[in-house]
């Protein structure tokens, strides 16, 4: 049987002749930087693709005009080291050099993008190495950028794969870069964010309750009052709404709005409640705290691993709402609390708040809140890791721009995949699935909801790769799949916890740069469409984004877009039960989005028996594409290689999994990976590749 780099000469002869000539049809470019759809964007990669030099003897994988993709998985550092495994051994058995389309979501686009960097920078054709002896330790970071700087030695591939294990713990690398820098960022934007938004609030309070105390204390009667009153209209229209209005499409409108008479009501009376609860907590506690600190509890209780069960699914879902709803209170009753506690505005206290309410107005106008969130840091730390200037004679990465990908010779087009937020949303497919792949590549911006922009023009064409990676693996956010509580983007928001950016939407975008994005955003955010605010959605001004993962994780489903006739998926998802949801969701997905019928059996790599072998590193499975217009079928071939652990492997893997039990599925969440660590997920990812490229598999027949 063939082995991977030459088993396509099989199945490559079954290439449609119609989709081959569809690559080439004749779509006349326009002048404009936009594209309203896919059709212009696909054009212009493919005839970049055609261009692009072909530097390589390595056997061919597939026919002339057709595509292989390479899809590097969401899971933060364990996928970052898995898939540099991977890599190495791709390129050892020369089937890298045949990958056109390099895509990444992401924890993939962090090694994706160090790629990517290395590759353009460094103009060598693979940076990582593809032998034992690329593995080894080398010049310390300091030696080595003391080399680099003076000219007198490039950085070898021993160097770069040092650097990166070096920096395993690449959000507080070393000193002064440590676990206190990362917690002095998180205060520092929770201080700033809960200044920008509950001071100007409290600082109204303060006035009102000292210079006008009747107001102060009728505006909770007055909140309290009309709570209970719309709480009364919603039972009256109960009551009434099965005889009253008589048409289908007014009941409809009617239901909707009992929804926001309760909704409104729960919320001035939480409001008008306020006074009452306040001297109901003053015998026992100091209000607040006790409130926002069940909150917390209740949080962190519906995380509890021991509650993950699907029995107790809905319980910790209620759990998890119960403390959100419990932790927000909490702040307003700290805010009432310190208003009824403040001294005399004619005091040093005064004039304390006075300069507060100078800088909140200052931040207001100023600031731009992509600048200020945690992904400034998030970025950094990422560039770093994982494109240091050490290795590439002090070259700054931030000056990479995504358009200037397009001239990079020999090396795979770069797709790194967002997710755009889309709660607020008038379709009711976006909206109940809370995003859209949103694309950032060398040529195109956007996505199909929004258009497209050409990346040159696109945020003025400032858009570099490194605030890609970090936007791509920005896990760290409200309004997902994941979390759709409107409560948890209002906490989130207030303690600048969420980790997203925002960006022009493509249908709107100028050449121009683009200007500072305001707190007003972050309050849209927050809100939703409320008045004059757009909230989240594909018809916004400006547009959220997340982690590509909130989306898909896998990174394959623009490869399926693109119709590749050899898709490689390299899937580092935390799955420790074995479920397979990302795979399952990108079936769904591309069935839906595109026609495409993904045909897998992923069984032969659950693991089995008392150590937790799996049968098979790898599984085959294939795509079955749409017709095309001429009613040629055609289809592709998918490798499926996830993390799990076989028999053969080097015993320093199953000696680290003795010590972590959770190994190969290490949760997420520690993104602070040690050498030992390090080593043993990139050399799982090494053997569990080598495997792939040597060993036989049957090959997909062609659709009837």
């Amino acid at each position: 049987m063939p082995s991977l780099p030459t088993v396509a000469q099989e199945w490559r002869m079954n290439l449609s002749q119609a989709e081959r000539e569809s690559r080439g049809e004749a779509l006349h470019s326009s002048e404009s930087d936009r594209a309203s759809d896919d059709t212009k964007v696909l054009h212009d990669e493919d005839e970049w693709l055609k261009k692009r030099s072909k530097r390589t003897d390595a056997p061919a994988l597939v026919e002339d005009g057709e595509r292989v993709g390479l899809a590097l998985s969401g899971g933060g550092i364990r996928s970052s080291t898995f898939n540099l495994g991977v890599l190495q051994a791709l390129q050892r058995y020369r089937v890298l050099e045949r990958v056109d389309y390099l895509s990444t979501v992401s924890g993939g686009g962090f090694i994706g993008s160090s790629l990517t960097w290395l590759m353009t920078r460094l103009n060598v054709p693979y940076p990582f190495g593809r032998t034992r002896a690329d593995h080894r330790l080398t010049l310390t970071p300091r030696q080595n950028g003391v080399a680099c700087a003076a000219g007198s030695q490039a950085p070898g591939p021993a160097d770069t794969v040092g650097w990166l294990r070096q920096h395993g713990e690449y959000l507080a690398p070393h000193p002064p870069l440590t676990r206190w820098a990362l917690l002095s960022a998180i205060v520092r934007g929770a201080v700033i964010s809960l200044l920008v938004f509950l001071l100007p609030v409290f600082a109204v309070l303060v006035i009102v309750q000292q210079h006008v105390p009747w107001a102060f204390a009728a505006c909770f009667y007055l909140a309290l009052v009309a709570g209970a009153l719309l709480l009364a209209w919603y039972l009256v229209q109960g009551g009434l709404s099965g005889r009253w209005p008589p048409t289908p499409n007014r009941r409809n409108t009617w239901d909707g709005w009992q929804g926001r008479l309760l909704m409104a009501g729960v919320m001035l009376m939480g409001v008008g409640l306020l006074p009452q609860v306040h001297r109901l907590m003053l015998s026992l506690l100091e209000p607040g705290v006790v409130t926002g600190t069940s909150g917390v509890a209740l949080i962190a209780l519906s995380r509890w691993r021991a509650l993950g069960s699907d029995e107790t699914k809905g319980a910790r879902g209620l759990l998890l709402y119960l403390g959100l709803f419990l932790a927000v209170y909490g702040v307003l009753l700290v805010l009432y609390w310190q208003a009824t506690a403040f001294p005399p505005l004619i005091s040093w206290a005064g004039l304390g708040l006075l300069i507060l309410l100078l800088i909140t107005l200052a931040l207001w106008v100023l600031v731009d809140i992509n600048q200020v969130s945690m992904l400034r840091f998030y970025r950094d730390r990422l560039r770093d890791a994982f494109m240091p200037r050490v290795l590439c004679r002090n070259e700054n990465p931030e000056k990479l721009w995504l358009h200037d990908l397009v001239g990079a010779d020999g090396g795979p087009y770069h797709l790194l995949n967002v997710n755009m937020v889309t709660v607020d949303s008038d379709n009711p497919t976006l909206r109940l699935r809370c995003g859209e792949n949103f694309l950032l590549s060398p040529l195109y911006c956007g996505s199909r909801a929004t258009g497209y922009r050409s990346t040159k023009w696109y945020q003025g064409g400032g858009l570099d790769l490194a605030t890609a990676c970090a936007v791509s693996g920005a896990a760290v956010a409200s309004h997902t799949r994941f979390l759709r509580a409107r409560t948890a983007a209002i906490l989130m928001t207030l303690l600048n916890l969420s980790i997203g950016y925002w960006v022009r939407n493509p249908r709107f975008a100028t050449s121009k740069n683009p200007a500072n994005v305001g707190y007003s955003y972050a309050l849209s955010a927050m809100l939703g469409r409320v008045g004059p605010m757009s909230g989240l959605s594909e018809d916004a001004e400006h547009v959220h984004l997340t982690d590509g993962g909130h989306f898909e994780n896998l990174g394959a489903y623009e490869l399926i877009r693109r119709r590749c006739r050899l898709i490689i998926i390299l899937d580092a998802g935390a799955d420790p039960d074995w479920q397979f949801k990302d795979l399952s969701n990108l079936v769904q997905r591309v069935r839906l989005d595109f026609g495409a019928a993904v045909e897998i059996d992923p069984r032969p790599l659950r693991p089995r028996g008392e150590h937790r072998i799996s049968e098979s590193s790898f599984v085959i499975g294939r795509v079955r594409y749409l017709p095309l217009e001429s009613g040629e079928k055609s289809e592709g071939v998918i490798l499926y290689i996830k993390t799990c652990v076989v028999s053969g492997l080097p015993e320093d893997i199953y000696g680290y999994r003795r010590s972590d039990p959770a190994f190969p599925d290490t949760p997420t969440s520690n993104q602070f990976f040690r050498e030992d660590c390090f080593e043993a997920y990139r050399e799982l990812g090494y053997r569990l590749a080598e495997r792939a490229c040597l060993a036989p598999w049957p090959v997909p027949q062609q659709a009837s």
